[in-house]
């Protein structure tokens, strides 16, 4: 049988958690608590929507714009989990790479409903004795993630919306 290296338990908990921090963080509109998840030259991305920060400052001018200054944003929930981790290609335990299964459950007047899914790729690293995101890039559950069927297999699954489809965000 093959073993995998992976964090501690310990560790993988304190990642879990800093996961959490981060949701509670974005889906309650708390900009700084959001921040204080990522080491100050941190790479964040919603590949899904095409938008790129690097850095703080950059990071809160993204999130502002597109998550806790949007009227339509509130009443999301990230759910994130199924965390896979790789070893840092250099060997160093105070660095990992994983990616995590993710949905958005929004909340609006017609009830709860699923909103999107995708994948996180991350990379964090243990500064001063706390795990932050080095990056962390949301994508879409589409493209190279399912490289692995046949495309014609695929292709049913990414068609466009039917005419007279109720899109209650627009």
């Amino acid at each position: 049988m093959t073993t995998h290296a992976t964090p501690s338990a310990d560790e993988r908990f304190q990642i879990m958690d800093l996961s959490a921090r981060y949701s509670w963080a974005l889906d309650t509109g708390d900009t700084d608590a959001l921040l204080r998840c990522f080491t100050e030259d941190a790479d964040f991305g919603d590949l899904a929507i095409g938008a790129e920060a690097k850095g703080h400052d950059q990071i809160r001018r993204l999130v502002m714009q597109r998550y806790h200054g949007n009227p339509i944003f509130p009443g999301r929930q990230h759910q994130i989990g199924q965390t896979l981790f790789t070893p840092d290609e250099n060997g160093r335990t105070d660095r990992w790479h994983s990616k995590s299964f993710a949905q958005v459950l929004a909340l609006r007047d017609i009830g709860p409903y699923l909103y999107w899914i995708g994948y996180y790729r991350d990379i964090v690293v243990k500064v001063d004795g706390e795990w932050l995101f080095e990056q962390r890039m949301a994508s879409k559950w589409m493209g190279d993630v399912l490289g692995g069927f046949p495309a014609d297999s695929i292709a049913p699954l990414i068609m466009e919306r039917p005419p007279g489809f109720f899109d209650p965000l627009n």
